[in-house]
């Protein structure tokens, strides 16, 4: 999510290749990913299922490799620093650092992953579902069109291969911005349409924004400051104050609620064209806990990750 960012920027986009970037080179940003047939699995080629993300940071499994409660060291306070500074300029390098795709629940191919769960419904392994993953950080409803434009770029070598299966999770930074439920209601209703309008034969999974309104609950105290992130002290609550303050309005619940409704109406809209859609409910009433969050103590955690593959992967039919 992290609102902050000004600008929603791509880190290693994953082809169907599933590429991801090693510390060996991370001071290099990657080119654009081409679409190609995956190392792994034992399907064929023009057989194998594909499956495009539309997400945000939640989606790239951001700092999913820490949790909440863990020492900083110097690097992520740097890396974290960078991402919620308003004039951060290095961004890109901080999104493929702090980005887990191997865990995250829209891309990895553990047994907790959306891809394990489209498997498990064709007698196929999760490394079998081919991903583009167009999610990015910062990104909203508004974003989708752009996205739209990078899978078509992404999809046009491939001479007319199309998703089977597209899943879509946004409005968290919607939620965290100044923007009003009714102006994410038209928006996410109008991009998600127009997906359809150019894939209307493909499978869509739709998921609603987690109950972030929870997290004000959730609190920890990291002590004196962290180089990189300045200040005297840091806590959960300073970091989500720079991140997402909405959490600590008193209209936080309400919000989420208004944005999510207007995720159930578009799903609804869609499935009255005749769409094959499945919603997974689930994500809004998920009871958020502790160890679930990244040492952000916004985003979720490995085990968060899991969660929430769980919760979609329930709502999949075949």
């Amino acid at each position: 999510m992290l609102n902050s960012l000004k600008k929603s920027l791509r880190w290693c986009s994953l082809s169907v290749m599933m590429i991801s970037c090693s510390d060996d080179n991370k001071n290099e940003v990657p080119p654009p990913p081409q679409v190609a047939t995956p190392l792994v699995g034992s399907a064929a080629p023009a057989e194998r299922p594909l499956l495009v993300v539309f997400g945000d940071s939640l989606a790239t499994g951001v700092l999913a490799n820490t949790h909440l409660g863990q020492a900083f060291d110097t690097s992520i306070g740097q890396q974290l620093g960078k991402l919620l500074s308003q004039g951060a300029t290095d961004k890109e390098e901080a999104q493929k650092i702090l980005s887990n795709p191997e865990l995250a629940a829209s891309t990895t191919t553990a047994p907790y992953g959306i891809r394990a769960a489209i498997a498990a419904t064709r007698q196929l392994k999760p490394e079998d579902i081919d991903v583009v993953s167009l999610a990015r950080f910062g990104a909203k409803a508004e974003d989708m069109e752009e996205m739209q434009s990078d899978l078509n770029a992404q999809l046009a070598p491939s001479q007319g291969r199309l998703p089977q299966y597209i899943f879509i999770m946004l409005g968290g930074n919607d939620f965290c911005s100044e923007e009003t439920p009714a102006d994410f209601r038209t928006r996410y209703q109008e991009r998600v349409m127009a997906v359809h309008d150019q894939y209307p034969n493909a499978h869509y999974i739709i998921a609603p924004v987690p109950p972030v309104d929870q997290l004000a609950a959730i609190d920890f105290d990291y002590g004196p400051a962290v180089p990189g992130l300045g200040g005297s002290s840091l806590s959960c609550q300073s970091l989500r104050q720079r991140s997402c303050s909405m959490i600590y309005r008193p209209d936080a619940a309400q919000r989420i609620k208004e944005i999510n409704q207007a995720v159930s109406d578009a799903t609804a809209a869609l499935t009255a064209t005749g769409a094959r859609v499945d919603f997974a409910g689930e994500v809004s009433q998920w009871p958020i806990q502790a160890e679930q969050l990244a040492i952000d103590c916004f985003h979720p955690s490995e085990k968060g990750q899991e969660a929430i593959g769980q919760y979609v992967g329930r709502a999949i039919k075949l």
